[in-house]
């Protein structure tokens, strides 16, 4: 792990101030599950032209594009793999 404190006792990382990109990953899995639980789909968007949002959107240069999600009806209702158990996924010691 890469972090530091700062001479002020924050605690940085190579992104610098960039605990918002990790608080923001937090904050996306409780806006996914909540969708979900209204009956939206969701689409984590990791390929995507920064650049073209901030133009789109009109976000100032200096602002950082951290994550995009589409929210929506979903138009197909896929079929779901059976689920694994957790005695299959999960080793407990």
């Amino acid at each position: 792990m890469n972090w530091k404190t700062a001479g002020d006792g924050t605690a940085s990382n190579e992104l610098e101030d960039g605990w918002g990109c990790y608080d923001c990953g937090m904050q996306n899995m409780n806006l996914l599950l909540k969708a979900t639980e209204l009956g939206l789909g969701t689409l984590v968007m990791g390929i995507r032209d920064a650049g073209k949002l901030k133009e789109v959107f009109e976000i100032p240069e200096e602002e950082i594009v951290v994550s995009v999600i589409g929210v929506g009806y979903a138009d197909v209702d896929p079929e779901m793999p059976k689920r694994k158990s957790v005695d299959e996924t999960a080793k407990f010691y």
